[in-house]
């Protein structure tokens, strides 16, 4: 009777038992899930892999970065460096200036707009923004750090995009948040984990972390804060204003 016990306690044991990580895993015989409910779940996407990086300082132990700070100070790195490619959805009043402070700044940037004509102006050099001569951007195109496109799969190669689109208000006062969804859902068609998102756009509060977020999110099986960035920077460009802009 003794060694009945035994063997069924032994039994109990093998069904449930810590693994090496200490996390509890079932035998393969207590498995009762039939092979059709299995191909019905859905399993979220998950993100390209990263190596783990390690980073050692003088008189520092050798540490492993998660594949989050990995995007962190890839994207620091390269900023810092002015490497990171800009990219700038909307060449208007708002999106012009800003490619003009990021050129200046000694960054390459790569401007996107649906308006054909715009892009053909500033292709061949020319402006359509008065505060902007067409002599500035002739002088951007010179330095090959700017190119102008109609072409959104390009936004791949960008290290941040920033969202520069127009909210007019509609009949009910209320912004028209259309040109910043379907350009969000476009940014989530070619989003690259590691990628910062900025949305510039004037808007209501919880359009990035919540709107975006969710658009971005959804499409892409990424995780905003973990495998690519969100953030707000709200536009300082007051084209009425004809004393502080």
């Amino acid at each position: 009777m003794k060694s009945t016990g035994i063997r069924r306690i032994r039994t109990e044991e093998q069904k449930s038992r810590p693994n090496s990580a200490g996390i509890m895993e079932k035998s393969p015989h207590t498995d009762q899930t039939t092979s059709k409910e299995k191909s019905d779940r859905v399993t979220r996407p998950t993100p390209p892999q990263l190596k783990p990086s390690t980073t050692h300082t003088p008189g520092s132990r050798r540490s492993v970065l998660p594949p989050t700070e990995i995007y962190k100070e890839r994207l620091l790195s390269r900023i810092t460096s002015h490497q990171a490619v800009i990219g700038v959805i909307g060449l208007g009043y708002v999106g012009l200036p800003l490619v003009r402070e990021f050129l200046k700044a000694g960054f390459p940037v790569i401007g996107f707009d649906i308006d054909d004509e715009k892009i053909r102006k500033l292709s061949a050099g020319e402006s359509y923004i008065h505060y902007i001569p067409s002599s500035l951007i002739q002088e951007w195109l010179a330095t090959g750090r700017f190119q102008a496109t109609t072409d959104f799969s390009k936004l791949s190669r960008a290290d941040a995009i920033i969202i520069c689109v127009p909210t007019p208000l509609n009949e009910n006062r209320e912004p028209d948040m259309s040109y910043v969804f379907t350009t969000t859902r476009t940014i989530a068609e070619n989003l690259q984990p590691g990628q910062l998102v900025v949305l510039e756009s004037t808007t209501y509060p919880g359009t990035t972390d919540e709107d975006m977020r969710q658009i971005l999110e959804s499409h892409t099986g990424l995780l905003a804060g973990r495998d690519f960035f969100l953030a707000f920077s709200p536009e300082r460009e007051d084209p009425n204003n004809r004393e502080y802009t």
